[in-house]
């Protein structure tokens, strides 16, 4: 048995060999390396996913930190693309806002120089007062005043169709091209990022060692420094690629070449519009170049550029004819009306001085023109015509003189065609190539592709956006667009797909900021239906309107000179044919000029050397002397006296019988009170205005009624009975009431006293404007408006009148407003019906007004005519409550029936220039009871009377 018994085992472990304690020790070094390996290999598993775990909160953390600044970044893009196009819709505000206020300037110039000329033309000639200046002056003057309003008048209207065409411009671009960049909602939650988001990254991003280049390229975008350089895509690339990698340069700062997927992924959501770029190689806007609005701004200038530039053009030509006019107009009166030789002489220098600085302050004088210097000989056209004029009214007359005056009024005339061609080379387009003007601060421009006269390129004030932008200027929209153009410079992008061709408006539903400025010009269409051009094809025509207009008054002014001025007109002294129908078949035949030796057989006019014989008076003598051939011009004879001549014969003989009837009428007996004899002092009543009276005017008695002292009524109240006592008041309230009862055919003889009284309650609402009495007292009205009632018929004890506010409502007067008369009536059947007033303002003299109050409120009823000449205070009354009775202070009482019925006239009672009427009421037999003052005889004082009459 090869193996070892139990004694050798026993030996064994007591005294081991050498080979077994080798072995041993064996056994126990693989062991301790085991264990060893064991342990190494568990620190390398926690240390590696202690890393694993470090790198993925770190890049989790980079992660988070990056979307933050994501959506910070992507709103302050938004937020200054939207404040730079802002400042693009001002540029284009400020631009058109120019030409609108330019325009409205020129025609507000064009109107007042219009307003001045239609009332220069009004007039239709010089020298109103006076012999109208010779044909070829008035020529001038008028030619010169319509050229001024034909210029002005389409001054204003080219003016206001560039206004309008400026403005339509500006609304298009604001609401159609130029708009804000404002994302979309889809944007806003592209550029929002989830923190789960970071999930979804690549597991080289999520665990990426510090220090270590990213997975991914940079954006291949041109660089700011390369862009002003004007570098290209393709040579940045080429250089980056031949770089030599440097780590401490690439992350040094935050221009590097390599970024993370989230990164690429902002790239192309915020700047490439979410879409990677296609791989066609489309060029980026260039350095520099001007933004869209600008390029469209300027196409829409060019459709109201020639309507601005004519409508400064012909104003200037519209104001130098003014000019023109007002110089004619000032010399055609000095010569024609005043005979001032040397005022017409000096008058023109004030005018062409004007008119001369015009030109050159807007005119630039480079010797470019067909007729250089030519307004200057324009200019003088005046002083021919001044120096004509000196010749056609000088004292002697002679065929050299008059030679002279015709070919000095020529010669103003051909001045004036000079001008008006000189005026067609000023506005003529400049057609020779021109470089672009220099762009200065404060200074006009537009392009050299813009043909303008050249002669006003200094005053034209007509500026256009800039073709390229100033060094260190940028345009964000630029930017934007070529990155959405180029997916934001990335060709590739991990789950994004991008829309077929077949559907481009997949990209519009969200639209990028570039998009707001797509299409072509709103303007394009209509400039193909209309030629820019039109304002200068107008105003060409205008010009060769005037040119004809000069040269068709030469030819006819030449023609004058041969033919003579009476060949073409009318005698002197005859109505035109046009205005005297009756005349419109006349010939030469029928035309007797004085110079004419004999007279027509027909002639039938009165000759003063002829003298006027009836049939009686003729003797054969006379016949003898005149001879038997001139017998038949005796036309007075009877027998060739038409019925119309003899019935005008036989009137003339009965004028001294009418001439003395007539003194008779007017010195013809009448009524006299005692007094009316006795001279009597001149008053204001004296003189005015009073009807006829005489023999026609009707009786009229005066009342003997002694009167408080010192009582001056402007009222007269009339009762509603014949008994009825009558009452007079001034319009302080102080009254007197006269009752004089049934009168007999003696009244006349008869004395009253008059009862005096107060009205109480009156001094706090103001005069009194007017008065009546009603079945249940008086009824006053104020000079305010106020209605007072004082109930009664008979005066109280004591004298005292009490009187209160009336239950009706006050006065339609308004604030401010006075009554001057007024008159109060109420049906006498029903004192509580709706009344009637009558009210004559102070700021309306001549209407009496009708109101009714209806429940509570005056309501209009009417209007009455006061009849002129009354004096400046007519008095109101009513007659019942149909009739309204005006009276004024010559005596005269006009009756207006309320109804429709005719009206009639009370004349004024005889010898009523020697008194002062103030009021009058109708008594129930329809007489006219008149309140009159009357100076006393014994003293200077002035009293009342009562005069009654038919």
């Amino acid at each position: 048995d090869a193996r070892p018994s139990s004694v050798e085992r026993a030996e064994s472990l007591r005294t081991p060999p050498a080979n077994a304690c080798a072995r041993a020790r064996k056994r126990s070094l693989s062991s301790c390396a085991a264990m060893h390996a064991g342990t190494a290999a568990a620190a390398a598993a926690g240390a590696t996913g202690a890393s694993g775990a470090w790198l993925f909160s770190y890049n989790k953390e980079n992660f988070g930190n990056d979307a933050g600044m994501r959506f910070g970044r992507f709103m302050m893009a938004r937020g200054n693309a939207n404040a730079q196009v802002a400042q693009y819709r001002e540029d284009i505000a400020g631009i058109t806002g120019m030409t609108v206020s330019k325009m409205d300037a020129w025609q507000t110039v064009t109107t007042l120089f219009l307003a001045v000329g239609a009332a220069l033309s009004c007039a239709g000639r010089i020298g109103m007062h006076g012999c109208a200046p010779p044909g070829w002056y008035c020529a001038l003057f008028s030619g010169s005043i319509f050229m001024s309003i034909m210029f002005n008048g389409t001054s204003l209207w080219l003016s206001m169709h560039a206004s309008l065409r400026a403005q339509c411009a500006a609304t298009s671009l604001l609401t159609r091209k130029v708009r804000l960049p404002i994302p979309s909602m889809g944007q806003l939650d592209q550029a929002r990022v989830f923190g789960s988001t970071f999930e979804k990254q690549e597991l080289r991003d999520i665990f990426r060692v510090p220090f270590m280049r990213h997975p991914h390229d940079a954006p291949d975008m041109p660089a700011p420094e390369a862009e002003r350089e004007g570098a290209n895509k393709s040579k940045n690339k080429k250089a980056a690629k031949n770089a030599k990698f440097d780590p401490q340069q690439e992350f040094g700062s935050t221009a590097r070449d390599t970024v993370p997927s989230w990164i690429r992924d902002e790239v192309v959501v915020d700047k490439g519009d979410g879409f990677a770029a296609t791989g066609r190689e489309e060029e980026l806007h260039e350095v520099g170049e001007a933004p869209d609005h600008f390029k469209l701004l300027m196409k829409a200038q060019e459709e109201w550029r020639d309507y601005d530039v004519y409508a400064r053009i012909t104003m200037l030509f519209g104001v130098v004819s003014f000019l023109y006019a007002v110089t004619y107009y000032a010399v055609g009166t000095a010569i024609a009306e005043l005979r001032g030789f040397w005022v017409m002489w000096s008058m023109p220098m004030v005018f062409l001085t004007a008119q001369t600085l015009v030109l050159r302050m807007d005119i630039l004088r480079d010797g470019h023109h067909r007729l250089p210097n030519a307004e200057l000989f324009g200019s003088m056209a005046p002083y021919f015509a001044v120096a004509a004029c000196s010749l056609e009214y000088r004292y002697y007359y002679s065929e050299a003189q008059k030679a002279v005056t015709w070919g000095l009024a020529l010669l103003a005339l051909f001045a004036h065609l000079v001008m008006a061609l000189r005026m067609l080379d000023l506005a003529w387009p400049d057609q020779s190539p021109q470089e672009d003007m220099p762009e200065e601060p404060g200074k006009q421009w537009w392009p050299a592709s813009w043909k303008v006269p050249r002669a006003f390129t200094k005053n034209l004030w007509f500026i256009t956006p800039p073709k390229k932008l100033e060094d260190g200027q940028h345009c964000l929209l630029h930017e934007m667009q070529d990155m959405t153009v180029h997916g934001g410079g990335i060709s590739t992008c991990r789950r994004r797909r991008q829309p077929a061709k077949a559907q481009p408006a997949a990209q519009s539903e969200s639209p990028g900021a570039g998009e707001a400025y797509s299409g072509t010009s709103p303007f394009g269409e209509f400039g193909m239906k209309r030629a820019n051009d039109l304002p200068w094809q107008l105003t060409r025509v205008v010009i060769l309107t005037a040119c004809l207009q000069w040269i068709v008054v030469l030819c006819t002014t030449s023609a004058e000179i041969i033919l003579g001025p009476e060949s073409l007109l009318k005698p002197p002294g005859e109505p035109p044919w046009i205005r005297d129908t009756k005349y419109r078949s006349w010939g030469p035949e029928k035309i007797h000029l004085s110079s004419a030796g004999a007279l027509p057989s027909d002639y039938r006019l009165f000759a003063a050397s002829t003298a006027r014989y009836t049939d009686d008076e003729s003797t054969d003598s006379h016949s003898d002397a005149h001879g038997a051939t001139d017998a038949h011009h005796r036309r007075l004879e009877k027998a060739n006296l038409s019925q119309e001549s003899a019935a005008f014969e036989e009137l003339l003989k009965l004028v001294p019988a009418l001439g003395e009837l007539a003194d008779k009428i007017q010195g013809g007996e009448a009524y006299h009170a005692a007094g009316d004899g006795l001279a009597q002092a001149p008053s204001a009543s004296s003189a005015l205005p009073a009807p006829q009276s005489g023999f026609m005017a009707p009786a009229s008695k005066v009342q003997s009624i002694v009167w408080p002292s010192l009582f001056e009524p402007r009222h007269l109240l009339c009762g509603p009975h014949t008994d009825s006592p009558v009452i007079a008041l001034t319009p302080r309230g102080v009254g007197a009431l006269v009752n004089m009862g049934l009168q007999t055919a003696n009244t006349a003889e008869q004395s009253f006293t008059a009862e005096p009284f107060a009205l109480e309650g009156l001094g706090q609402w103001g005069p009194l404007a007017g008065a009546a009495r009603t079945q249940r007292g008086l009824q006053l009205l104020t000079t305010t408006g106020k209605l007072l009632h004082c109930a009664g018929h008979q005066v109280p004890a004591g004298g005292a009148w009490p009187c209160q506010e009336s239950e009706h409502p006050q006065l339609p007067v308004p604030a401010g407003s006075e009554l001057i008369s007024a008159a109060f009536a109420e049906d006498a059947k029903a004192a509580s019906a709706n009344p009637l007033v009558a009210l004559i303002f102070k700021n309306m003299p001549e209407i009496a007004a009708l109101y009714r109050a209806v429940a509570g409120v005056w309501h209009p009823a009417g209007e009455v005519h006061v009849p002129p000449g009354l004096g400046p205070q007519p008095f109101l009354g009513f007659d019942g409550a149909e009739n309204l009775l005006v009276a004024g202070a010559a005596g005269e009482v006009h009756r207006r029936h309320l109804a429709g019925g005719a009206p009639a006239l009370h004349p004024a009672p005889a010898s009523a220039h020697s008194r002062e009427f103030r009021s009058a009421c109708a008594l129930p037999e329809g007489q006219i009871m008149r309140l009159a003052l009357r100076q006393m005889d014994t003293s200077a004082a002035w009293g009342p009377e009562l005069i009654s009459s038919a």
